[in-house]
């Protein structure tokens, strides 16, 4: 990976560095942990005030931008987003139980569905009476789904049609 730092900005009342940078890489798109890692080595700061805040992928090419904050102490950290200081310093579950970084856990059995195990056999094989109106329009008699109620047009009194204009009635008179 190269660093490029495009912009390095002292923010006093914040007690910190913020950092524009771009990278760039071969192959794969590295993980957000391996731009930090590197981000720390290159500008040669602790690793517990470093917060990456954003990389951004450039389609196309192997180029990404991104945002960094390099802290002066960690009393000044308390402005900081939980979200980003938790996506920065605390490991992955997986990486957490000592599985190796990337790999997928298998499913667990017991705890994928608690309920049907307290539930006896019989209770779990029976199945609920549908109401007679929950039934699905498919399983109706074909009378049911044909017949239509009359419309209510056909009783509308003819004193609701508007009147014509005058105008209307002249021309065709004329």
């Amino acid at each position: 990976m190269d660093f490029n730092i495009l912009e390095k900005k002292e923010n006093l009342l914040l007690e910190r560095k913020e950092i524009r940078f771009e990278v760039s890489y071969a192959g794969v798109t590295p993980s957000f942990e391996d731009v930090r890692k590197e981000l720390v080595k290159k500008l040669k700061s602790d690793e517990k005030l470093t917060v990456l805040d954003a990389v951004y992928q450039q389609y196309g090419a192997h180029k990404a931008k991104g945002y960094a904050k390099v802290y002066d102490n960690e009393a000044a950290m308390k402005v900081e987003l939980k979200h980003k200081l938790v996506k920065n310093f605390e490991p992955k579950k997986k990486e957490a139980a000592g599985g190796e970084p990337g790999a997928k856990e298998a499913p667990k059995e017991d705890a994928a569905k608690p309920f049907e195990a307290e539930k006896p056999a019989a209770e779990k094989t029976a199945k609920p009476s549908k109401p007679e109106a929950a039934k699905p329009a498919a399983e109706k008699p074909a009378a049911e789904k044909t017949a239509k109620p009359p419309k209510p047009e056909a009783a509308k009194p003819a004193a609701e049609k508007p009147a014509k204009p005058k105008a209307e009635k002249d021309k065709k008179e004329g």
